[in-house]
């Protein structure tokens, strides 16, 4: 079920990323020009999804099989569980539309998303930085000096 909302609101996601332009990319101004900023766009968008796709999907993965374990167990949410389900449902939306425009064809894309590119970076790496597990701290014992050995 999830898998189906995913997709549909990826499509979505896709088509609102390039309604803001109301000329194809190619019509513009009819030269290679065009093509050049057009594929500096997309080199940028790939190399964004280099760096954030793979986790930005499990972490999808992830949240699709919270909701599948809530599904499953057909339980009426308190209302501390309800506002983290809620929660959860914007963080699900979120990733989609980071996941979609990760995933925009070359082709939909539009002058006006150059300038979104730093607010799409900016957000999908702040969401994958408050939700990466803390790292391991080496334990306080690591850090304190080797007693020296009084040689007599």
């Amino acid at each position: 079920m999830w898998t189906q909302v995913y997709h549909k609101h990826k499509t979505a996601v896709a088509h609102e990323l390039t309604e803001n332009a109301s000329l194809d990319s190619t019509a513009q101004t009819g030269n290679a020009g065009v093509v050049d900023w057009q594929e500096e766009i997309y080199l940028e968008i790939q190399s964004m999804k280099e760096l954030y796709f793979a986790e930005l999907n499990e972490l999808y993965q992830k949240l699709l099989l919270k909701f599948q374990q809530y599904e499953s167990q057909n339980l009426l949410p308190h209302a501390k569980q309800s506002e983290q389900i809620e929660k959860m449902k914007s963080f699900k939306v979120m990733l989609e539309r980071a996941i979609s425009f990760l995933e925009i064809p070359k082709s939909s894309i539009q002058p006006t998303l150059k300038e979104k590119l730093p607010l799409y970076q900016k957000q999908i790496s702040t969401f994958l930085a408050t939700n990466r597990k803390p790292r391991n701290l080496p334990s306080q014992s690591q850090f304190q000096p080797a007693l020296k050995e009084k040689s007599f």
